[in-house]
């Protein structure tokens, strides 16, 4: 691990946080970075599969000390960056296959992955794998939109707008598990929130959030979660 700011400018490596870099097998750890460098799924503006390389950048002159909590994050959880998820950029399909394939490795070394893509379209693989290892899973989906396209908007069953629905109709999570909160702007059709409502989601505008106050609505999700 590169300990300090200044080593990672003499170093110029680029892992997140300064964690360990590290391939596989992973010793025992906490947690896991992993990055999906990907947007072969996006409808509009290319880019973000640059984000992975731009997060650790960003990360690494990052400290890690919280002074609310009083705790240095990373002397409380070993946590390491395991790189990228490797797979031929122009393919969609086999994108979604390596990231399951690793998220499957991540699982079963019992650690907790934190994903940086990539467009939303990595969504539907990771949480296939989620469920895949732990049963359905409740998901808190922080977005501007439902992502519960159909194919009919773009023509394509698996792009950046549809992982929530995927997510739904496989039963990947729990019923009533999804909250998706910060939804604004123009839909596609009103069966956008329709998929999302039969599955008895919470659905949260900013005014919703504004409204009802963050405190509330934290208890609220405290409550819908609770157990799942």
């Amino acid at each position: 691990m590169q300990s300090s700011a200044s080593e990672y400018l003499r170093h110029g490596q680029t892992p997140f946080f300064r964690l360990p870099a590290v391939g596989w097998p992973v010793d025992p750890v906490d947690a896991m970075v992993l990055g999906v460098p990907h947007d072969g799924g996006t409808t509009y503006q290319p880019g973000a599969r640059f984000a992975p390389y731009h997060v650790r950048r960003t990360s690494a002159l990052v400290q890690s000390y919280h002074p609310t909590h009083r705790v240095d994050v990373f002397e409380r959880v070993r946590a390491v960056d395991a790189g990228n998820v490797v797979f031929p950029p122009f393919s969609r399909p086999a994108m979604r296959d390596a990231v399951f394939e690793m998220m499957g490795d991540v699982t079963a070394a019992h650690a907790v992955p934190f994903v940086v893509g990539g467009d939303h379209s990595i969504t539907a693989p990771i949480l296939r794998a989620m469920a895949a290892a732990h049963g359905p899973v409740a998901v808190l989906h922080i977005d501007a939109h439902l992502d519960t396209s159909g194919p009919e908007s773009w023509g394509d069953d698996h792009h950046h707008g549809t992982p929530i629905r995927h997510a739904l109709a496989e039963r990947w999570v729990a019923p009533g598990a999804l909250a998706s909160i910060g939804i604004r702007g123009p839909w596609a059709t009103d069966d956008d929130a329709g998929i999302a409502r039969r599955y008895d989601a919470l659905i949260a505008s900013p005014d919703d959030v504004s409204n009802r106050g963050v405190p509330k609505l934290v208890s609220e999700l405290r409550e819908r979660f609770a157990g799942k």
